[in-house]
């Protein structure tokens, strides 16, 4: 039996709507840095490209059988770093724009920047322990980040620093271990928060950079 073609419309209408509804990609989360503390007062000037190297931060850790029942739980890291980055550089900067790859110095001319800011991180194996207290569990969780931070100008380096951040969570899990996965990920954001304000403040307290920009 057909359709009135009215009917056929609306139909069609509304399968176009659920088929873009189911192909829309949700926004991610927003994030929030602490206060970057620099011994300026006034940002820094000029626009900088900022790039995050590639990395693998990612991992799971599985629990012991008698504490979260041999649960898998994982450590996301990679997709937030450069937004928590995005986050704790415009505190300190006229105007940072992130960039999806790591820019040849012809691009940062091109492109009409001051310089590239590069920060890679590498995860050190997170610390993640388990105990069974009666009908729960406590999740002690430590992840461990080391960073590097490097400015390049149109001509030259400007600064390096290398640092370490720490990012820790304890947790009542729950019976069911529900509230695991929540520990682990306020340990990671921890983490994340401390690389964001360092490299920011290390950029901020740059000699450097400000007179390399002041002089143009």
């Amino acid at each position: 039996m057909a359709l009135h073609p009215v009917l056929s419309r609306a139909f069609s209408a509304a399968a176009l709507l659920a088929a873009a509804a189911c192909a829309s990609v949700p926004d991610a989360p927003p994030v929030s840095v602490p206060e970057v503390v620099s011994a300026y007062t006034q940002k820094v000037p000029g626009r900088w490209a900022l790039a995050v190297a590639p990395h693998q931060l990612d991992s799971t850790v599985e629990a012991p059988e008698l504490a979260c029942g041999g649960m898998t739980f994982a450590v996301a890291l990679d997709g937030a770093m450069q937004r928590y980055l995005i986050e704790g550089f415009r505190q300190i900067a006229d105007d940072v724009t992130p960039v999806d790859h790591v820019l040849s110095p012809d691009e940062v001319r091109a492109g009409g920047y001051s310089g590239q800011i590069l920060v890679a991180a590498s995860a050190v194996a997170p610390n993640v322990s388990f105990a069974q207290d009666g009908l729960t569990s406590h999740v002690h969780s430590n992840l461990m980040l080391s960073a590097t931070i490097d400015v390049s100008g149109r001509n030259r380096p400007l600064l390096h620093h290398a640092f370490t951040a720490s990012g820790i969570s304890n947790v009542d899990a729950g019976i069911v271990c529900q509230n695991g996965q929540g520990g682990i990920g306020r340990a990671a954001a921890s983490a994340l928060q401390q690389i964001a304000v360092d490299a920011a403040g290390a950029f901020a307290d740059s000699a450097d950079i400000r007179l390399v920009v002041a002089s143009r």
